[in-house]
């Protein structure tokens, strides 16, 4: 019995209309029973939206619903009655594409490289899908039926050989399939439809009997085989109805008229109408209207009439609007609204300022107000905008399981793995958020940043787990040293990261493992790593009950998967997390939705925000496939280009009736530049008479909202940010901070680049000095510099008698000796300090040819050695240099002050000179030199007082604040400081060798070195001030051009809020780039 046909205007919403006809048909409504009937929808959300509204509708405490199923759930529904379910589970879905894959390499079927594996084997499993839900397996998949194709499809001369050569293809991809695949979940829907159609159907077991009434509605995409079941179903009822869209309202008739009313398969109407016909409807039943005659098997053939040419666009549009009542201009505040933005901020704003006044009329708290848009970045952003306003937004909008916590645990721990426990994949797994690993005290986080810091310290780590561990086992020898007390924390913290990942790296060490052992490491790194948040069904987080359920997915389909290796199972893994989209955690009762276009089709609003209608989403482009071309699908009759299209604009027609108040937006420009508005809404402008740049549809600057104060919350927060915003910059300091005792020329520095940083990290202290720290950075490869340089140049030493005697042999050979005593330390267990001794050894011919020259007028008289300078005394010093040199020295003994402030009185300024040399013709003339294993700065910036390291060196020289070391003790050195150098060791661009940065010190270049102590003066004052002020960058808000600022690597870089600062431009992009880039890595 064939179903009868409701034909109901798009205007009308289906599913309501669903509800009355159930309402009015069934006997049992009345007294809520509705279960005589069965109703088929496309999709779930569908379903749970009628039970709903069933209930609402029917006004009692309780209801009986009726049966209310997708094709899917009919289809296993029918397959379990029957008995045609496999006795095994045939492979997952979303798994075949990587079984065939791996069969592809292994067949050498590609033409291409391996990595095209993966996405071809999805375009063939779709092919194939396809081809056998409309019945051509026959045909296209059997090996001996190639020419009877060829014959059915009249190809051109020209193309036999091409499609010849896919037509093979895809039999051999085919039976490679079957090889690894023997029966998947379209088999079993194909076995299903033979049985339902097959003359013994009506004894069989299914459709079960008592069904009065089946209903069908809301269907555009169908193929024979889906079809089949709900066409056995609905002819199985007493009574059947299948609801079909139609123009019978104003704007769907006019916007129907756009297209060619010669093409009888196109236009919005034709895809409801052709599955119609699949669903059991008369292929004659919609007449002459455009879509009258679809095929049962659903081709997408275009016919056109043979009748005379119809009116032009314009013509048929005009006989309409005499006809019809006249549509209402759609501006802002009608009922149908179209919104042209700027740019996708722009547009999201605009949507957030409609869905916020809408809640602000008088029953905005019981609207449902929703918001369709394409893609999940448009989505973020308005979701984003509406928190901003203080709302809770239920965004439905799918994020992939690779960019979700679970999915980054699985991809972050497989890394690590992979890259032999690296110091950036270890510190990277380490500060997920699901990580908590047992560490000594119970603090996880703590001793991450230790690491962090230990790794950060030593930019040459490019070690395993093992050079890892030696790493670590030094930090704790740093710390007893420090402590004085036993400590083994981090190297148990080390050796907990180890056995988290041990699994993995076990099986990682296997070479090629099979897809079962692979899958159980993971899942027991997993479980060691976030013990809170183990994998299970049962998890609380949506991402973990994802991730979970991949991981068991592919698990029970491992034995039909090849051994790999762990990279290849990582890249696998890597793609099925990307291809799994999983909800966020979101709350499905919120009235606020943000949503998909499609899923928003059926659905029942208030008001309806229609975003992201630029050209390319709706309707979308669609993709090309790579097998069955155009033509080739045209004569089988398969889905094409044209049935996509159509089905979009069906899709685009429903959306315009879904609220009482429907407002339509797009951007004007993308990433890429201008785009234009979709041709949808080009027709829908059109038959308003408007064109996309008209004013009457240009989106106005919306308002910015944001949440209202509480008079009981919040109150303090939104006063603190105001005045935050309102504050003058720099402010003085208001609390107690701690005095300032001792300083160098690091913090110095620090002082001038920025004085915020100085005061939170100096002043209150909240970044402490770690003293196992230092301890253990006189262990990388600058201190082993040092101490190669000192056993080399020590007097006394072999070195030094080779190079005063001028033997170059000697003194080379001496140079390579002390190199292998200062870099033996742990050489053989860690591969990169054979690097660093290499590295030195590089420059061993520089360093003895410079040292012979230097041997003749210098001599080596001490190296690391310490001083203290008490800033009372510097300033003595240079006073009274300024006061004897008079004349031009006033100007700057005029900066200087007389006495020190009192909170500067004390301080002291510190530091280690690396080497210093007497002369040898006179040894009270001394020259200080520190060693750089890095590029050296620019002289200008000495000249200038930008880098005043050895000026503070030769000043403390010069305040008779230095001693060396004596067989009695130190001696105290002459204060006829002469000469003030660095030292590069680099080599690079800034070669090898010392280079004079201080010249003639006890004449002309003198008033460089007094300068530069005054500098040192006033910034240590500046510091000591008791209530500043601290500015933020100072220099740089002062429009200085500078290299790099000190943000790049500033814990505080959060706290200060420089980015709401007003900036000049170049600071300003400074800063852009700075919040935007990756963070160093090694």
């Amino acid at each position: 019995m064939r179903p009868q046909v409701l034909q109901l205007p798009l205007a009308e919403p289906l599913l309501e209309a669903v509800a009355v006809e159930l309402c009015r048909r069934l006997p049992g409504a009345a007294c809520g029973d509705l279960t005589a009937a069965l109703v088929l929808l496309p999709s779930a959300r569908a379903c749970r939206t009628l039970g709903q509204l069933l209930f609402e509708r029917t006004g009692l405490p309780a209801v009986l619903l009726p049966r209310i199923l997708t094709p899917a759930q009919l289809a296993t529904e029918a397959a379990t009655a029957l008995g045609l379910l496999p006795p095994l589970a045939p492979p997952a879905a979303a798994n075949r594409a990587l079984i065939l894959a791996h069969e592809l390499v292994a067949r050498d079927w590609l033409s291409g490289p391996p990595e095209t594996a993966p996405g071809l084997a999805r375009e063939l499993v779709r092919a194939f899908d396809e081809i056998r839900r409309h019945r051509l397996a026959d045909l296209l998949l059997a090996p001996d039926r190639v020419e009877a194709a060829l014959a059915r499809l009249g190809v051109r001369d020209a193309e036999v050989r091409a499609v010849e050569t896919e037509l093979r293809s895809l039999v051999d991809a085919w039976q490679a399939y079957r090889a690894r695949v023997p029966r998947d979940d379209v088999d079993t829907q194909v076995l299903l439809a033979d049985r339902l159609e097959s003359p013994a159907a009506a004894a069989g077991t299914w459709p079960p009997p008592g069904v009065r009434w089946a209903l069908a509605a809301g269907f555009t995409r169908l193929d024979p085989v889906t079809a089949a079941p709900l066409r056995a179903a609905l002819a199985a009822a007493s009574e059947s109805l299948v609801i079909v869209g139609s123009d019978d309202d104003p704007l769907t008739r006019r916007l129907v008229a756009t297209w060619d009313p010669r093409d009888r398969r196109g236009g919005p109407l034709a895809p409801a109408r052709r599955a119609a016909v699949l669903l059991g409807i008369a292929a004659d039943t919609f007449g002459a209207d455009r879509g009258a005659t679809p095929a049962v098997d659903g081709g997408s053939s275009v016919a056109v009439h043979d009748a005379p040419p119809a009116p032009a666009l314009r013509e048929r549009l005009a006989e309409l609007d005499a006809a019809l009542p006249p549509l209402p201009a759609p501006g802002p505040g009608a009922a149908l609204a179209c919104l042209a933005c700027g740019n996708a901020e722009h547009e999201a704003a605009v949507i957030a300022d409609l869905v916020v006044r809408r809640l602000h009329e008088r029953d905005g708290t019981t609207a449902r107000v929703a918001v369709a848009v394409p893609d999940r970045r448009l989505a973020a952003r308005v979701s984003a905008r509406l928190r901003d306003a203080g709302l809770d937004v239920d965004n439905t909008h799918g994020e992939p399981l690779s960019a979700q916590p679970a999915g980054l645990l699985l991809r972050f721990a497989l890394r690590a793995a992979l890259t032999g426990l690296r110091g950036e994949a270890v510190l990277e797994l380490l500060t997920h958020p699901y990580v908590e690993l047992p560490a000594p005290g119970g603090n996880h986080g703590l001793w991450t940043l230790r690491l962090e810091r230990l790794l950060r310290s030593d930019e040459a780590f490019q070690g395993g787990h093992e050079s890892l561990l030696l790493r670590a086992r030094e930090h704790d020898e740093a710390a007893r040293a420090v402590l004085r007390r036993a400590t083994d924390g981090m190297e148990a913290f080390v050796a907990a990261i180890g056995d988290a990942l041990a699994p993995l790296l076990a099986t990682g060490a296997r070479g090629t493992a099979a897809w079962a052992d692979h899958l159980a490491a993971l899942r027991r790194s997993w479980e060691f790593l976030a013990p809170e948040y183990p994998p299970g069904p049962a998890a609380d987080r949506a991402d973990v009950i994802a991730a979970t359920r991949l991981l068991d997915s592919l698990a029970a389909d491992a034995a039909l998967l090849p051994p790999v290796t762990a990279a290849a199972f990582a890249a696998d893994l890597g793609r099925a997390l990307s291809g799994t989209l999983a909800p966020p955690h979101r709350d499905p009762g919120l009235g606020l939705l943000v949503t998909g276009h499609l899923e928003a089709r059926l659905e029942r609003f208030d008001l309806l925000v229609v975003g992201g209608l630029a050209d390319g989403t709706l309707p979308r482009r669609p993709a090309r496939p790579a097998f069955l071309g155009r033509r080739v699908r045209e004569a089988l009759g398969l889905p094409g280009r044209r049935d996509s299209l159509d089905a979009d604009a069906e899709l685009f027609l429903r959306l315009l009736h879904v609220a009482p108040r429907v407002v339509l937006t797009w951007s004007g420009e993308d990433d890429r530049g201008p785009v234009l508005p979709s041709p949808l809404v080009d027709r829908l402008l059109l038959v308003h008479g408007l064109a996309p740049g008209e004013a009457a549809v240009s989106a106005e600057a919306p308002a910015v909202w944001r949440p209202q104060a509480s008079t009981t919350a919040n109150v303090a927060a939104v006063a603190a940010q105001r005045a935050f915003l309102a504050e003058p910059q720099p402010t003085v300091l208001l609390a107690p901070a701690r005095p300032v005792e001792r300083l160098n020329w690091s913090a110095l520095r620090r002082w001038r680049e920025c004085p915020y940083r100085f005061l939170l990290e100096r002043r209150f202290a909240l970044r402490r000095d770690e003293d196992v720290q230092r301890e253990f950075g006189r262990r990388d490869y600058g201190s082993r510099v040092h101490e190669a340089l000192r056993l080399f140049l020590q007097p006394g030493g072999t070195g030094y008698a080779a190079l005063a005697a001028g033997e170059a042999d000697a003194a080379r050979r001496e140079f390579e000796r002390t190199a292998a005593v200062a870099f033996a330390a742990d050489a053989r267990a860690q591969p990169d300090r054979v690097l660093w001794r290499e590295a030195y050894l590089a420059t061993a011919e520089p360093v003895v040819g410079l040292e012979l020259e230097r041997f003749a007028m210098w001599r080596p008289a001490g190296f690391e050695i310490p001083f203290e300078l008490t800033l009372a005394r510097l300033l003595a010093w240079l006073r009274g240099e300024l006061e004897a040199l008079g004349g031009d020295a006033a100007s700057l003994l005029a900066t200087l002050p007389a006495t020190l402030p009192p909170e500067a009185a004390d301080i002291v300024l510190d530091g280690r000179i690396d080497r210093v040399d007497t002369a040898v013709a006179d040894t009270t003339r001394v020259a200080v030199l520190d060693f750089k294993t890095g590029d050296l700065h620019a002289r200008r910036d000495v000249e200038r007082g930008e880098e005043l390291q050895v000026t503070l060196y030769a000043a403390a020289v010069a305040a008779r604040a230095v001693a060396v070391p004596g067989i009695d003790g130190p001696v105290a050195l002459g204060d006829r400081i002469v000469e003030g150098a660095y030292y590069a060791l680099a080599g690079g661009k800034s070669g090898v060798g010392p280079r004079s940065d201080l010249p003639d010190l006890d004449g002309p270049g003198r008033v460089l070195l007094l300068d530069g102590a005054a500098r040192l003066v006033r910034l240590a004052c500046e510091a000591a001030a008791p209530t500043g002020p601290f500015p933020l960058i100072p220099r740089a808000q002062g429009g200085e051009r500078l290299s790099r600022l000190p943000c790049d690597h500033c814990d505080w870089r959060g706290v200060c809020r420089l980015e709401e600062a007003d900036l000049p431009p170049p600071a300003r992009r400074r800063i852009e780039t700075l919040v935007n880039q990756r963070e160093d890595a090694w």
